[in-house]
C-alpha cells in the first residue's frame, strides 16, 4: 500500500477501517447500505478533515464500483445470502490485495466493537439476523438519546495478493 493506492471498504460501517486507512492512499471508496452510519462516516472524516472518500450508499449487491488496489470487506460477507458470489465479486473489484475479516466461534482474535443508532428501529434493520436479539437488549445502552451496542467478538482475517 502507497500513496497511490485505491481501496474498497465494503460494509464499511461508521468507518474504522476506511479512516484509518484514507490519511495514506489516493481514494478510499466506502460501500455502506446503512445510511444512518454512513452518515456518521461522513461526519467523523469532515471532523478529521479526510476528503478522499467516495460514498456509496448500496448494497455491495447493487453498488457499482470498479476495480481498486485493495479490496476488504470487514464482517459485511455475513449479511449476504450468497457468500460465493460477494466473495468473487471481491476478487475481481481488486488489483492487488484482497482482506476478508469475518467473525468465528473459535479465538483467534477477541475484538470489542461499538455500534451507534439514532433510532432503535435502525439496530434491527442493520444487524438483525446477525446476532441473537436477546444479547442485543441485554447490551444496548441510550445515552442522550442515541443508542449504542458493545459487542465482544472472534475474528479471523483472510488475505492474499492476486498474481
Amino acid at each position: 500500500m502507497d500513496s497511490d493506492s485505491t481501496v474498497l471498504d465494503i460494509g464499511a460501517g461508521t468507518g474504522y477501517l476506511t479512516l484509518a486507512l484514507a490519511p495514506y492512499v489516493k481514494k478510499v471508496a466506502s460501500v455502506e447500505p446503512s445510511e444512518g452510519m454512513l452518515n456518521i462516516l461522513r461526519e467523523k472524516a469532515e471532523y478529521l478533515g479526510i476528503h478522499n472518500i467516495d460514498y456509496i450508499n448500496r448494497k455491495w449487491e447493487d453498488a457499482k464500483t470498479s476495480q481498486y488496489d485493495i479490496v476488504l470487506a470487514s464482517h459485511s460477507i455475513s449479511c449476504t445470502k450468497d457468500p460465493l458470489t460477494f466473495f468473487q465479486r471481491m476478487h475481481e473489484c481488486a488489483r492487488r490485495f484482497v482482506f476478508l475479516i469475518v467473525f468465528t466461534d473459535f479465538e483467534i482474535f477477541k475484538s470489542y466493537r461499538r455500534f451507534f443508532y439514532t433510532r432503535k428501529d435502525d439496530i434491527f434493520k442493520d444487524i438483525g439476523g446477525r446476532i441473537n436479539e436477546e444479547y442485543v437488549f441485554r447490551n444496548l445502552r441510550e445515552t442522550k438519546g442515541e443508542f449504542f451496542l458493545d459487542i465482544e467478538t472472534y475474528e479471523v482475517m483472510i488475505w492474499y495478493k492476486k498474481r
